[in-house]
């Protein structure tokens, strides 16, 4: 039944995504190169949103994939949500190997985002930084060198933006893995 419903709501978004909307127009552009592109990787982005919102987070997984390949400068809200199916799926893992490599991708979603986004207007680096610092602190909190690293990267980008307390209000937390 939850894949019947879920097949509707995707076709629901298919439909609407193909009336007559002019994907030509230079707003779309970072969508793809054409306009059948730009449609396609919109229409992923919707049944990404849907599939995060349903907690289908292995179709999520897929269409983020999809998105981060085709068209990662066209949305920061991707990376978002990319970041939230993988730390969901970091726990939820099985196994030690299974979590450190999707460990390792939640990494690298922050990454991209910074490298794609790294002065959004409500999120900056220092922003983004905090937050990959904190996910690594939480699912890998024996590597007390990798924290370190992390927590320092955040604190010196918020210290560079002049927004240290986006990143060092975790000072105290940072401090203490520092001895």
């Amino acid at each position: 039944l939850h894949k019947a419903i879920r097949r509707q709501r995707q076709m629901c978004i298919r439909d609407r995504a193909s009336i007559a909307q002019d994907f030509s127009d230079p707003r779309y552009a970072p969508w793809g190169d054409t306009p059948e592109q730009r449609k396609q990787n919109i229409l992923t982005s919707n049944l990404l949103k849907e599939a995060v919102d349903t907690r289908d987070y292995d179709a999520a997984a897929v269409y983020f994939r999809t998105l981060a390949q085709e068209a990662p400068s066209a949305s920061e809200a991707t990376f978002i949500r990319g970041a939230q199916v993988y730390s969901n799926k970091v726990q939820r893992a099985q196994d030690l190997n299974e979590k450190k490599a999707l460990l390792d991708s939640l990494m690298m979603i922050y990454d991209l985002r910074v490298q794609y986004f790294p002065s959004s207007p409500n999120y900056g680096t220092a922003y983004v930084l905090d937050r990959k610092a904190r996910e690594y602190l939480t699912f890998n909190p024996s590597d007390r060198e990798g924290v370190r690293k992390l927590y320092k990267e955040a604190i010196e980008a918020g210290l560079q933006s002049g927004l240290c307390c986006a990143a060092g209000c975790r000072i105290g937390v940072f401090q203490q893995f520092v001895r």
